[in-house]
């Protein structure tokens, strides 16, 4: 959904940010990023390069803070149906435009890429699994991760 003029309405910088020493993360954007990048590389059924992404920035983030916690969504929030819906026909619309271009030759564009790529519960059930065997504390939430995220009264990233 997003924000407008996010980055003035914050109380630091990036650079402050990496003074934290504890920080809880929205794991769906560690997953989007992760997902985006195998889109990038191609469509595959196969998780592993997204996997293997999410691995990397999990370590990236315990590197760079003390104590970092990860808050999964869970269910779908029945107030939100009117943006699935809109993210769904975005979805349905980017991935036209990515077979247009594959059918003429031409690589996909970035923003297309971007607008086809989702999280599934398959792949965040696999990124709660490396959590687990990483020792990364994390949070289902009962729905979206946003409230989780500010009840746990640590800075968010």
């Amino acid at each position: 959904m997003g924000i407008n003029d996010v980055k003035a309405r914050l109380p630091f910088t990036l650079e402050d940010m990496f003074k934290l020493d504890r920080v809880v993360i929205d794991a769906a954007n560690l997953m989007f990023l992760a997902m985006l990048k195998q889109a990038k590389a191609g469509f595959t059924e196969d998780l592993d390069p997204a996997l293997n992404e999410f691995q990397y920035m999990l370590n990236q983030a315990t590197g760079n803070f003390s104590e970092i916690k990860l808050i999964f969504d869970g269910l779908r929030w029945e107030q939100k149906v009117h943006e699935h819906f809109r993210r769904q026909r975005a979805r349905e619309l980017a991935l036209e435009k990515v077979h247009a271009a594959v059918a003429a030759g031409l690589p996909p564009g970035p923003n297309d890429l971007q607008g086809v790529v989702q999280n599934t519960a398959r792949f965040s059930l696999m990124c709660i699994k490396l959590c687990k065997a990483a020792w990364v504390p994390f949070v289902d939430a009962p729905f979206e991760a946003d409230p989780q995220l500010v009840a746990e009264g640590w800075p968010i990233v």
